[in-house]
């Protein structure tokens, strides 16, 4: 007879490898599994950033997005002049296009009860709130994930690409979907560029195996690879 428990092994896996980062560059059948709004703590600053945290995970690893939630005066609703005579979008913008494909995609429903109470919001942390509320309506949710690829001192990191854009009526639309219940993601031309050119560099360029973990609510200090994740991303704040 077996000595092989079949019981104990399949109760000890999810079925997912949960543990890594999924690449960059890639389009990955993963499930929704969770969105939550948190407070990440960074150790140089000595700051609190309110963020909005939503996690997939697939066969090849996971991804976590870790949306900094902007303000709603100052800096954070600018638009600058781009190269085109147009404008770039704001990070209200992008915050607002985040939420409107993510939940567009998962759960459409959803999106339009947003429309209707999102007037009596007074910040970002309360709509994202209601954004998370919504979004984990739809958890075990699965779907297709485009990512692309972020550099960090020679690093490249998994990362959303560019999504948010303003068409000639001053108005923020979505130009590049990053999710969706098909499998009918593809990537634009630079974008496969880059693709080409990650895949072929030098493995001291390649994603790192490692889990950097975003702080919750405790406000501990980060990791250093996270503290430098953060720095990275607050200069595009």
């Amino acid at each position: 007879m077996s000595n092989f428990n079949f019981g104990t092994v399949i109760a000890n896996t999810t079925g997912v490898a949960s543990d890594k980062r999924l690449r960059p560059y890639s389009i990955n059948k993963v499930k929704f599994v969770e969105s939550k709004v948190d407070v990440l703590h960074s150790e140089k600053t000595s700051q609190d950033y309110d963020i909005l945290k939503v996690r997939f995970e697939g066969e090849h690893g996971y991804y976590e997005e870790n949306l900094f939630l902007p303000s709603t005066s100052g800096k954070d609703i600018e638009r600058t002049p781009n190269n085109w005579g147009g404008e770039n979008p704001s990070n209200a913008d992008r915050a607002m296009m985040f939420f409107a494909h993510i939940l567009g995609v998962l759960n459409a429903d959803g999106l339009n009860r947003l429309k209707t109470v999102i007037g009596k919001a007074k910040n970002f942390k309360e709509v994202a709130t209601m954004v998370s509320k919504l979004l984990n309506e739809k958890k075990g949710c699965e779907c297709y994930l485009k990512l692309c690829g972020r550099d960090n001192a020679g690093v490249i990191y998994a990362s959303l690409p560019y999504y948010a854009q303003i068409n000639r009526d001053g108005e923020a639309y979505v130009n590049n979907n990053f999710l969706s219940l098909k499998d009918d993601l593809s990537f634009t031309l630079s974008e496969e560029k880059k693709r080409q050119e990650f895949e072929n560099a030098k493995p001291t360029n390649m994603n790192p195996a490692i889990d950097v973990t975003m702080n919750n609510s405790n406000n501990s200090d980060i990791t250093d690879a996270t503290e430098a994740e953060l720095n990275s991303l607050l200069g595009d704040l």
